[in-house]
Protein backbone atom coordinates (compact mmCIF):
# COMPACT_ATOMS: atom_id res chain seq x y z
CA UNK A 1 0.00 0.00 0.00
CA UNK A 2 2.77 2.39 0.91
CA UNK A 3 4.51 1.55 -2.35
CA UNK A 4 1.55 3.07 -4.16
CA UNK A 5 2.15 6.39 -2.42
CA UNK A 6 -0.92 5.94 -0.24
CA UNK A 7 -0.32 6.78 3.40
CA UNK A 8 -2.46 4.29 5.33
CA UNK A 9 -4.80 5.48 8.05
CA UNK A 10 -7.85 4.03 9.83
CA UNK A 11 -10.21 5.07 7.03
CA UNK A 12 -8.06 3.44 4.35
CA UNK A 13 -7.65 0.21 6.31
CA UNK A 14 -11.34 0.09 7.22
CA UNK A 15 -12.24 0.47 3.55
CA UNK A 16 -9.98 -2.42 2.55
CA UNK A 17 -11.16 -4.56 5.47
CA UNK A 18 -14.75 -3.97 4.39
CA UNK A 19 -13.93 -5.01 0.84
CA UNK A 20 -12.13 -8.17 1.96
CA UNK A 21 -14.99 -9.07 4.31
CA UNK A 22 -17.65 -8.73 1.64
CA UNK A 23 -15.64 -11.10 -0.54
CA UNK A 24 -15.19 -13.49 2.41
CA UNK A 25 -11.39 -13.11 2.38
CA UNK A 26 -10.91 -13.44 6.11
CA UNK A 27 -7.19 -14.29 5.91
CA UNK A 28 -6.48 -11.05 4.04
CA UNK A 29 -8.70 -9.16 6.50
CA UNK A 30 -6.84 -10.37 9.57
CA UNK A 31 -3.44 -9.88 7.92
CA UNK A 32 -4.29 -6.27 7.11
CA UNK A 33 -5.63 -5.70 10.63
CA UNK A 34 -2.37 -6.99 12.14
CA UNK A 35 -0.27 -4.83 9.80
CA UNK A 36 -2.38 -1.85 10.74
CA UNK A 37 -1.59 -2.36 14.42
CA UNK A 38 2.10 -3.05 13.72
CA UNK A 39 2.33 0.31 11.93
CA UNK A 40 1.05 2.07 15.03
CA UNK A 41 -2.44 2.75 13.73
CA UNK A 42 -5.04 2.48 16.49
CA UNK A 43 -8.30 0.89 15.36
CA UNK A 44 -11.44 2.89 16.10
CA UNK A 45 -15.07 1.86 16.50
CA UNK A 46 -15.58 1.89 12.71
CA UNK A 47 -12.59 -0.39 12.17
CA UNK A 48 -13.75 -2.91 14.75
CA UNK A 49 -17.37 -2.77 13.54
CA UNK A 50 -16.14 -3.43 10.02
CA UNK A 51 -13.86 -6.22 11.20
CA UNK A 52 -16.67 -7.92 13.15
CA UNK A 53 -18.79 -8.05 10.02
CA UNK A 54 -16.53 -10.77 8.56
CA UNK A 55 -16.76 -13.54 11.20
CA UNK A 56 -20.46 -12.75 11.68
CA UNK A 57 -21.13 -13.53 8.02
CA UNK A 58 -19.30 -16.84 8.47
CA UNK A 59 -21.10 -17.67 11.71
CA UNK A 60 -17.87 -17.72 13.76
CA UNK A 61 -19.40 -16.99 17.15
CA UNK A 62 -16.17 -17.48 19.15
CA UNK A 63 -14.19 -15.16 16.86
CA UNK A 64 -16.86 -12.49 17.24
CA UNK A 65 -16.75 -12.80 21.03
CA UNK A 66 -12.96 -12.53 21.08
CA UNK A 67 -12.92 -9.44 18.85
CA UNK A 68 -15.65 -7.80 20.89
CA UNK A 69 -13.71 -8.46 24.11
CA UNK A 70 -10.53 -7.08 22.52
CA UNK A 71 -12.43 -4.00 21.35
CA UNK A 72 -13.74 -3.28 24.87
CA UNK A 73 -10.29 -3.96 26.39
CA UNK A 74 -8.88 -1.25 24.10
CA UNK A 75 -11.36 1.20 25.61
CA UNK A 76 -13.50 1.24 22.45
CA UNK A 77 -17.17 0.76 23.19
CA UNK A 78 -19.48 -0.86 20.62
CA UNK A 79 -22.23 1.37 19.26
CA UNK A 80 -25.49 0.76 17.43
CA UNK A 81 -23.62 0.24 14.13
CA UNK A 82 -21.42 -2.41 15.75
CA UNK A 83 -24.43 -4.32 17.05
CA UNK A 84 -26.36 -3.92 13.81
CA UNK A 85 -23.44 -5.45 11.95
CA UNK A 86 -23.30 -8.45 14.27
CA UNK A 87 -27.07 -8.97 14.43
CA UNK A 88 -27.46 -8.79 10.65
CA UNK A 89 -24.41 -10.98 10.09
CA UNK A 90 -25.62 -13.77 12.34
CA UNK A 91 -29.10 -13.48 10.90
CA UNK A 92 -27.85 -14.04 7.37
CA UNK A 93 -26.34 -17.39 8.32
CA UNK A 94 -29.40 -18.52 10.27
CA UNK A 95 -27.99 -18.06 13.78
CA UNK A 96 -31.16 -16.47 15.13
CA UNK A 97 -30.45 -17.39 18.76
CA UNK A 98 -27.13 -15.53 18.75
CA UNK A 99 -28.68 -12.57 16.94
CA UNK A 100 -31.44 -12.17 19.53
CA UNK A 101 -28.91 -12.57 22.36
CA UNK A 102 -26.97 -9.66 20.88
CA UNK A 103 -30.16 -7.61 20.65
CA UNK A 104 -30.86 -8.20 24.35
CA UNK A 105 -27.22 -7.45 25.25
CA UNK A 106 -27.40 -4.22 23.27
CA UNK A 107 -30.47 -3.05 25.18
CA UNK A 108 -28.91 -4.04 28.53
CA UNK A 109 -25.87 -1.88 27.66
CA UNK A 110 -28.18 1.08 27.18
CA UNK A 111 -27.67 1.24 23.41
CA UNK A 112 -30.95 2.12 21.75
CA UNK A 113 -31.89 0.00 18.72
CA UNK A 114 -32.72 1.85 15.52
CA UNK A 115 -34.88 0.87 12.57
CA UNK A 116 -32.08 -1.25 11.06
CA UNK A 117 -31.70 -3.17 14.32
CA UNK A 118 -35.39 -4.00 14.60
CA UNK A 119 -35.89 -4.72 10.89
CA UNK A 120 -33.44 -7.61 11.20
CA UNK A 121 -35.58 -9.68 13.65
CA UNK A 122 -38.63 -9.07 11.49
CA UNK A 123 -36.69 -10.50 8.56
CA UNK A 124 -35.58 -13.52 10.61
CA UNK A 125 -39.13 -14.25 11.79
CA UNK A 126 -40.55 -13.92 8.27
CA UNK A 127 -37.98 -16.39 6.92
CA UNK A 128 -39.22 -18.86 9.52
CA UNK A 129 -42.69 -18.49 8.01
CA UNK A 130 -44.07 -16.79 11.14
CA UNK A 131 -45.30 -13.73 9.28
CA UNK A 132 -48.16 -12.88 11.64
CA UNK A 133 -45.67 -12.82 14.52
CA UNK A 134 -43.42 -10.53 12.49
CA UNK A 135 -46.37 -8.27 11.75
CA UNK A 136 -47.14 -8.02 15.46
CA UNK A 137 -43.54 -6.99 16.09
CA UNK A 138 -43.91 -4.30 13.43
CA UNK A 139 -47.04 -2.97 15.10
CA UNK A 140 -45.19 -2.97 18.43
CA UNK A 141 -42.43 -0.89 16.83
CA UNK A 142 -44.97 1.62 15.56
CA UNK A 143 -46.77 1.86 18.93
CA UNK A 144 -43.36 2.46 20.54
CA UNK A 145 -42.86 5.51 18.35
CA UNK A 146 -40.49 4.01 15.80
CA UNK A 147 -41.57 4.55 12.20
CA UNK A 148 -40.66 1.67 9.85
CA UNK A 149 -38.99 2.51 6.56
CA UNK A 150 -39.61 1.07 3.11
CA UNK A 151 -37.11 -1.74 3.75
CA UNK A 152 -39.05 -2.90 6.82
CA UNK A 153 -42.33 -2.87 4.91
CA UNK A 154 -40.74 -4.77 2.02
CA UNK A 155 -39.50 -7.46 4.41
CA UNK A 156 -43.02 -8.00 5.70
CA UNK A 157 -44.57 -7.95 2.23
CA UNK A 158 -42.03 -10.50 1.02
CA UNK A 159 -42.89 -12.66 4.03
CA UNK A 160 -46.57 -12.64 3.13
CA UNK A 161 -45.74 -13.39 -0.49
CA UNK A 162 -43.57 -16.31 0.59
CA UNK A 163 -46.53 -17.93 2.39
CA UNK A 164 -48.85 -16.96 -0.50
CA UNK A 165 -50.98 -14.56 1.55
CA UNK A 166 -51.27 -12.04 -1.25
CA UNK A 167 -54.16 -10.05 0.18
CA UNK A 168 -52.19 -9.40 3.36
CA UNK A 169 -49.15 -8.38 1.28
CA UNK A 170 -51.27 -5.88 -0.61
CA UNK A 171 -52.64 -4.46 2.65
CA UNK A 172 -49.12 -3.88 3.93
CA UNK A 173 -48.26 -2.27 0.60
CA UNK A 174 -51.27 0.06 0.84
CA UNK A 175 -50.36 0.95 4.43
CA UNK A 176 -46.81 1.78 3.37
CA UNK A 177 -47.96 4.03 0.53
CA UNK A 178 -50.57 5.75 2.71
CA UNK A 179 -47.78 6.76 5.10
CA UNK A 180 -45.87 8.46 2.33
CA UNK A 181 -43.25 5.80 1.63
CA UNK A 182 -42.27 5.44 -2.01
CA UNK A 183 -42.42 1.79 -3.15
CA UNK A 184 -39.25 0.25 -4.44
CA UNK A 185 -38.45 -2.94 -6.30
CA UNK A 186 -38.43 -5.31 -3.34
CA UNK A 187 -42.19 -5.82 -3.40
CA UNK A 188 -43.20 -9.50 -3.57
CA UNK A 189 -39.94 -10.68 -5.06
CA UNK A 190 -40.84 -14.25 -4.11
CA UNK A 191 -44.05 -14.27 -6.14
CA UNK A 192 -44.14 -16.64 -9.10
CA UNK A 193 -43.66 -15.17 -12.56
CA UNK A 194 -47.09 -16.25 -13.76
CA UNK A 195 -48.66 -14.56 -10.74
CA UNK A 196 -46.74 -11.37 -11.50
CA UNK A 197 -47.82 -11.45 -15.15
CA UNK A 198 -51.43 -11.99 -14.15
CA UNK A 199 -51.32 -9.05 -11.77
CA UNK A 200 -49.68 -6.93 -14.45
CA UNK A 201 -52.34 -7.71 -17.05
CA UNK A 202 -55.17 -7.20 -14.58
CA UNK A 203 -54.08 -3.72 -13.61
CA UNK A 204 -55.41 -0.64 -15.39
CA UNK A 205 -53.18 0.90 -18.04
CA UNK A 206 -52.75 4.01 -15.93
CA UNK A 207 -51.70 2.05 -12.82
CA UNK A 208 -48.21 3.48 -13.04
CA UNK A 209 -46.67 2.67 -9.67
CA UNK A 210 -48.28 -0.77 -9.31
CA UNK A 211 -47.52 -1.86 -12.89
CA UNK A 212 -43.95 -0.60 -12.61
CA UNK A 213 -43.59 -2.59 -9.39
CA UNK A 214 -44.73 -5.81 -11.08
CA UNK A 215 -42.28 -5.23 -13.94
CA UNK A 216 -39.41 -4.73 -11.47
CA UNK A 217 -40.30 -7.77 -9.40
CA UNK A 218 -40.39 -9.96 -12.48
CA UNK A 219 -36.94 -8.67 -13.46
CA UNK A 220 -35.68 -9.94 -10.12
CA UNK A 221 -36.93 -13.45 -10.86
CA UNK A 222 -36.35 -14.25 -14.54
CA UNK A 223 -34.37 -12.09 -16.93
CA UNK A 224 -35.79 -13.47 -20.19
CA UNK A 225 -39.43 -13.10 -19.17
CA UNK A 226 -38.56 -9.78 -17.56
CA UNK A 227 -37.13 -8.42 -20.81
CA UNK A 228 -40.29 -9.40 -22.67
CA UNK A 229 -42.49 -7.93 -19.94
CA UNK A 230 -40.42 -4.75 -20.04
CA UNK A 231 -41.00 -4.39 -23.78
CA UNK A 232 -44.71 -5.17 -23.33
CA UNK A 233 -44.93 -2.45 -20.70
CA UNK A 234 -43.35 0.08 -23.05
CA UNK A 235 -45.69 -0.97 -25.86
CA UNK A 236 -48.64 -0.53 -23.48
CA UNK A 237 -47.53 3.06 -22.80
CA UNK A 238 -46.83 2.26 -19.17
CA UNK A 239 -44.88 5.16 -17.71
CA UNK A 240 -41.83 3.18 -16.53
CA UNK A 241 -39.42 5.13 -14.37
CA UNK A 242 -35.65 5.03 -14.13
CA UNK A 243 -35.89 2.41 -11.36
CA UNK A 244 -37.37 -0.06 -13.83
CA UNK A 245 -34.52 0.55 -16.28
CA UNK A 246 -31.96 0.32 -13.49
CA UNK A 247 -33.23 -3.04 -12.20
CA UNK A 248 -33.31 -4.53 -15.69
CA UNK A 249 -29.74 -3.31 -16.31
CA UNK A 250 -28.71 -4.99 -13.06
CA UNK A 251 -30.44 -8.21 -14.08
CA UNK A 252 -28.78 -8.19 -17.50
CA UNK A 253 -25.32 -7.78 -15.95
CA UNK A 254 -25.99 -10.64 -13.54
CA UNK A 255 -27.13 -12.81 -16.45
CA UNK A 256 -23.92 -12.04 -18.32
CA UNK A 257 -25.72 -10.00 -20.99
CA UNK A 258 -23.18 -7.19 -20.94
CA UNK A 259 -23.89 -5.60 -24.32
CA UNK A 260 -27.64 -5.67 -23.67
CA UNK A 261 -27.09 -3.91 -20.34
CA UNK A 262 -24.94 -1.23 -21.93
CA UNK A 263 -27.41 -0.70 -24.75
CA UNK A 264 -30.31 -0.35 -22.33
CA UNK A 265 -28.35 2.21 -20.32
CA UNK A 266 -27.79 4.22 -23.50
CA UNK A 267 -31.55 4.27 -24.19
CA UNK A 268 -32.45 5.85 -20.85
CA UNK A 269 -31.85 9.39 -22.08
CA UNK A 270 -34.04 8.77 -25.13
CA UNK A 271 -36.94 8.25 -22.71
CA UNK A 272 -36.40 11.68 -21.14
CA UNK A 273 -35.09 10.00 -17.99
CA UNK A 274 -31.90 10.71 -16.06
CA UNK A 275 -29.73 7.91 -14.61
CA UNK A 276 -29.44 8.02 -10.84
CA UNK A 277 -26.35 7.36 -8.76
CA UNK A 278 -27.70 3.82 -8.27
CA UNK A 279 -27.92 3.33 -12.03
CA UNK A 280 -24.35 4.50 -12.46
CA UNK A 281 -23.13 2.34 -9.56
CA UNK A 282 -24.65 -0.79 -11.11
CA UNK A 283 -23.05 0.07 -14.44
CA UNK A 284 -19.63 0.67 -12.89
CA UNK A 285 -19.75 -2.58 -10.88
CA UNK A 286 -20.76 -4.55 -13.96
CA UNK A 287 -18.02 -3.03 -16.08
CA UNK A 288 -15.34 -3.62 -13.45
CA UNK A 289 -16.30 -7.26 -13.14
CA UNK A 290 -15.84 -7.58 -16.90
CA UNK A 291 -12.47 -5.84 -16.74
CA UNK A 292 -13.70 -2.91 -18.86
CA UNK A 293 -11.76 -0.26 -16.94
CA UNK A 294 -11.56 2.22 -19.84
CA UNK A 295 -15.36 2.22 -20.00
CA UNK A 296 -15.49 2.81 -16.25
CA UNK A 297 -13.25 5.88 -16.59
CA UNK A 298 -15.44 7.22 -19.37
CA UNK A 299 -18.57 6.64 -17.31
CA UNK A 300 -17.12 8.45 -14.28
CA UNK A 301 -16.27 11.40 -16.51
CA UNK A 302 -19.79 11.36 -17.93
CA UNK A 303 -21.18 11.43 -14.38
CA UNK A 304 -19.18 14.56 -13.58
CA UNK A 305 -20.43 16.28 -16.73
CA UNK A 306 -24.05 15.37 -16.03
CA UNK A 307 -23.95 16.73 -12.48
CA UNK A 308 -24.13 13.32 -10.81
CA UNK A 309 -20.62 12.74 -9.41
CA UNK A 310 -19.59 9.50 -7.75
CA UNK A 311 -20.32 9.23 -4.04
CA UNK A 312 -18.77 7.23 -1.19
CA UNK A 313 -21.18 4.32 -1.74
CA UNK A 314 -20.08 3.99 -5.35
CA UNK A 315 -16.40 4.21 -4.44
CA UNK A 316 -16.90 1.57 -1.76
CA UNK A 317 -18.60 -0.72 -4.29
CA UNK A 318 -15.73 -0.18 -6.73
CA UNK A 319 -13.14 -1.06 -4.08
CA UNK A 320 -15.07 -4.21 -3.22
CA UNK A 321 -15.29 -5.32 -6.86
CA UNK A 322 -11.60 -4.65 -7.44
CA UNK A 323 -10.56 -6.59 -4.34
CA UNK A 324 -12.74 -9.47 -5.51
CA UNK A 325 -10.59 -9.54 -8.66
CA UNK A 326 -7.38 -9.16 -6.58
CA UNK A 327 -6.64 -5.79 -8.17
CA UNK A 328 -5.11 -4.13 -5.11
CA UNK A 329 -3.41 -1.40 -7.13
CA UNK A 330 -6.64 -0.13 -8.67
CA UNK A 331 -8.42 -0.44 -5.31
CA UNK A 332 -5.85 1.75 -3.58
CA UNK A 333 -6.18 4.32 -6.36
CA UNK A 334 -9.92 4.50 -5.70
CA UNK A 335 -9.23 4.99 -1.99
CA UNK A 336 -6.84 7.79 -2.91
CA UNK A 337 -9.65 9.51 -4.80
CA UNK A 338 -11.97 9.05 -1.80
CA UNK A 339 -9.43 10.74 0.46
CA UNK A 340 -8.77 13.55 -2.03
CA UNK A 341 -12.51 14.29 -2.20
CA UNK A 342 -12.86 14.05 1.60
CA UNK A 343 -15.42 11.26 1.50
CA UNK A 344 -16.33 9.80 4.87
CA UNK A 345 -16.44 6.07 5.25
CA UNK A 346 -19.04 4.23 7.30
CA UNK A 347 -17.44 0.83 6.76
CA UNK A 348 -20.58 -1.21 7.28
CA UNK A 349 -23.39 -2.26 4.98
CA UNK A 350 -26.03 -3.54 7.36
CA UNK A 351 -28.75 -6.00 6.48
Amino acid sequence: MSGKGLSPDCQTCSTLINGFNKNQKMDETMELFKKMQQQGLKPNVVTYSTLLDGPCHLGRVEDVGSLLDEMVAQGIHPNVITYNSMICGFGRVGKWKEAFQLLNEMIERGIHPNIVTLSAPIDFICKEGKVQEAHRLLEKMISGGMEPNVVTYNILMNGYCMVRQMNDAVRVYDSMVSKGHKPNVGYCRRCRIDKALSLFNAMPRNGGVQRTTIVCDTINRCIDKATKLFQDALSSNVDLDVISFTILIDGLFKAGKINEARNLFNTILTKDLKPTIITYTIMVKGLIKEGLHDHVDYLLLDMEKSGCPADSVMFDAMVRCLLEKDEMGRATEIIRKMKEQSFSFSGIDCC
